[in-house]
């Protein structure tokens, strides 16, 4: 029995190659070439490869129960002699011998043509991406792009990624800082401004054009602007004025002790008409401070969620949502810092603040 591997199953993985399996009857007294011959014509049945030569196959043989797998080498006639040595020493009459070929060189005429299919449509897919991209590509960008890999080329990061994670940054002449010209949205954004063929604002003196070694006069470029919002910048001043008060030195404290006779000067005299008493607020009637925050001290922040999932929750307008937001209060916990001064310096409408007072309310948790 013999069983032919070609070299496209070879190229599988082992438990997904199929040989192909065929028999060969011989007499013992056969000579080897008569075996080879047999050999090469049940290859040529199996695989029809285009040169046929027996150098370019690798044999081996097992015998059950005899010899195991993987067997002898059946290569030459030193081989064979071997091979006829063990069938003539085994009692059975019609001895079994597998024969196991590989090929190992040569190529197979519709394994080649295969190829040359796969090759081709490879081939075809490519130029149809390449003209896709390039029809995707607007004229009146072709210049920025080829703008931004020229700046790319020059401005090319010689930080190490631990030190710098971009790969193409603009260093700040004043600072030595990086400036990314990566793909991030910021990153992309400088490039871009950047690539812009045309003039920009002039700076005052000299050119106005920016050159492959000056940026334009763009904000995103201006590392000195810093823009705080309010609400930061109130936290920053109570921040600065709570430490200068706990560093301030504490003032005397001076104890007097005074007779009964001190404390009757102030009593009226008798028979005097009494003051009227001084009206207290009616009850239900809450007074709010500017300072106070929209939880109050007696209850804590309820389930955590992002500002658009708390409006949404709690039918409040957009217009909320929008002015948080833009203050970078994204999460419904941090309302627990948030002053009722805060959302008079947000623009808060009177409607809009007892909507949200009333939002809060259903919200926060009893402590």
């Amino acid at each position: 029995m013999i069983s032919v591997l070609s070299l496209d199953e070879m190229k599988k993985p082992k438990s997904k190659r199929e040989p192909i399996n065929a028999s060969i009857d011989l007499y013992s007294d056969e000579p080897w070439d008569t075996l080879k011959a047999q050999i090469l014509v049940k290859i040529a049945k199996a695989i029809n490869p285009m040169d046929l030569m027996f150098d370019d196959y690798s044999l081996t043989y097992h015998i059950t129960r005899l010899l195991p797998k993987p067997g002898l080498s059946l290569t030459s006639q030193e081989d064979f002699d071997g091979l006829l040595k063990r069938v003539n020493g085994m009692a059975t009459k019609t001895p079994i011998v597998n024969i196991s070929i590989i090929q190992v060189r040569g190529a197979n005429p519709d394994a080649n043509e295969k190829e040359n299919e796969e090759d081709v449509e490879l081939r075809r897919k490519e130029k149809s991406k390449k003209r896709m991209e390039a029809a995707a590509v607007l004229p009146g960008n072709e210049q920025k792009l080829a703008n931004i890999q020229l700046l790319h080329k020059r401005w090319t990061c010689k930080k190490t990624d631990s030190a710098c994670p971009s790969t193409h940054c603009y260093v700040m002449p004043e600072t030595d800082e990086h400036q990314p010209l990566g793909r991030d949205w910021h990153g992309y954004t400088l490039g871009y401004q950047w690539s812009y063929p045309h003039p920009y604002p002039s700076r005052g003196k000299g050119t106005s054009e920016a050159t492959l070694e000056r940026p334009p006069n763009h904000r995103l470029f201006d590392m000195k602007r810093t823009a705080i919002s309010p609400v930061l910048q109130r936290r920053l001043d109570a921040q600065t004025k709570a430490t200068a008060s706990a560093a301030a030195p504490l003032a005397p404290v001076f104890n007097f002790s005074l007779g009964n006779e001190f404390a009757n000067l102030f009593r009226p005299a008798a028979g005097a008409q009494a003051q009227p008493p001084v009206a207290l607020p009616m009850s239900g009637v809450t007074t709010i401070s500017a300072q106070a925050t929209l939880i109050p001290p007696t209850h804590k922040p309820g389930n955590d969620m992002s500002i658009a999932d708390f409006c949404s929750l709690y039918k409040l307008d957009n217009t909320i949502g929008i002015k948080f937001t833009s203050q970078a209060l994204k999460e419904a916990r941090l309302l627990r810092y948030v002053t009722f001064a805060d959302l008079k310096d947000m623009e808060f409408k009177f409607g809009e603040i007892a909507a949200l007072r009333d939002a809060v309310e259903q919200w926060a948790v009893l402590l």
